[in-house]
């Protein structure tokens, strides 16, 4: 399914790279479309165009060649990566690159699209380091809590079960959550509309589901730790001993 949003993606900045001409360009390129006539006589449009077309292609192209070589090797996350992270590059360079072509018709233009990439860079780095950190789960004195990027804390007294299952429910989206390969972290809806908390580390087999007596069920996998371990623990503790299914 990834993949397949990647060659679409790709598609279209394949299609971006014979979409802009000469002819549209007074009308479709943003910064040139407002110029006088004096200000534009100073671009060098031919060069851009072509500068433009050759970065299209072959960001089309090689965005799905990296992709498909990530997902072999890393699978899904891989893919995630290039995808987050790729464009971006390759669209700094662009600017960079494209400057010469306008003269110094456009600097604030330029600078102001390079900042909003560099905020973007750090978001995309913030988000994945946060959301691909491993959560953990522990035995607090009245409340288990999970850490990390959409962690929650439930009293013991608001648990109503703890069941191991086996897989994870099928499901049609996501609501509010983070999700990249294996890693799955928020909210997201299931085929039959129930609306549920994933906090999901790494795919782990039997996961850890947790009912509360009222309120979303929470299914969690840890990354370091063996799920089966952590349902022992839990087990043991004089507080959950009833609440734990298998």
């Amino acid at each position: 399914m990834i993949l397949t949003i990647v060659f679409l993606i790709a598609a279209v900045f394949v299609m971006l790279a014979f979409g802009l001409t000469e002819q549209n360009a007074p009308t479709l390129l943003a910064g040139y479309n407002q110029m006088t006539e004096e200000e534009r006589a100073q671009v060098n449009l031919k060069g851009f165009l072509r500068f433009f077309k050759g970065f299209h292609l072959i960001l089309g192209v090689s965005l799905g060649v990296f992709s498909w070589i990530a997902f072999k090797i890393f699978g899904e996350t891989g893919v995630g990566l290039v995808l987050g992270f790729y464009p971006v590059l390759a669209y700094t360079f662009f600017i960079i690159r494209s400057k010469k072509y306008w003269q110094g018709s456009s600097p604030r233009n330029n600078a102001l699209a390079l900042g909003l990439l560099v905020l973007v860079m750090v978001g995309l780095l913030g988000l994945f380091f946060v959301g691909n950190h491993e959560g953990k789960l522990d035995l607090q004195q009245e409340a288990i809590t999970i850490s990390g990027l959409y962690g929650v804390t439930i009293p013991y007294q608001r648990v109503k079960e703890i069941r191991m299952v086996e897989a994870l429910p099928s499901l049609t989206m996501k609501t509010n959550g983070y999700s990249l390969g294996d890693v799955q972290k928020g909210f997201f809806r299931t085929e039959e509309g129930q609306r549920i908390k994933l906090l999901i580390n790494a795919r782990q087999n039997p996961y850890i589901l947790i009912i509360p007596d009222r309120g979303t069920h929470c299914y969690f996998s840890g990354r370091s730790i063996r799920n089966t371990d952590l349902i022992a623990h839990m087990q043991a503790h004089p507080l959950l001993t009833d609440k734990v299914k298998f």
